[in-house]
């Protein structure tokens, strides 16, 4: 990627997305389209998954029972598969 273009896409994701040194993920969301929803899941380990629904809406599932730091950071790990299915195009549906 050219230096100047990376330049430009840091300023604007700084600039939109940053609110007080934090990245505001429900913006982000927004954004992109993905519906995010807090859910039980039935293995307690599984922090959460994402999908692309029938309708086409990209869905982020995060597990309810986590603390907030791991929802958060499960939600961004969760956009980097989304940002990966939309470079590969290889899968529709992950959990994590």
């Amino acid at each position: 990627m050219k230096p100047e273009i990376k330049s430009y896409i840091d300023t604007t994701v700084n600039e939109k997305y940053y609110v007080h040194g934090k990245l505001d993920l429900n913006l982000l969301c927004k954004d992109l389209g993905i519906h995010v929803y807090e859910v039980e899941f039935l293995d307690e380990g599984i922090s959460g998954a994402i999908q692309k629904s029938k309708s086409d809406n990209w869905e982020i599932f995060v597990n309810r029972a986590h603390h907030i730091n791991r929802k958060r950071f499960t939600v961004a790990h969760e956009i980097g598969h989304y940002i990966s299915y939309y470079t590969t195009h290889i899968q529709k549906y992950i959990i994590d």
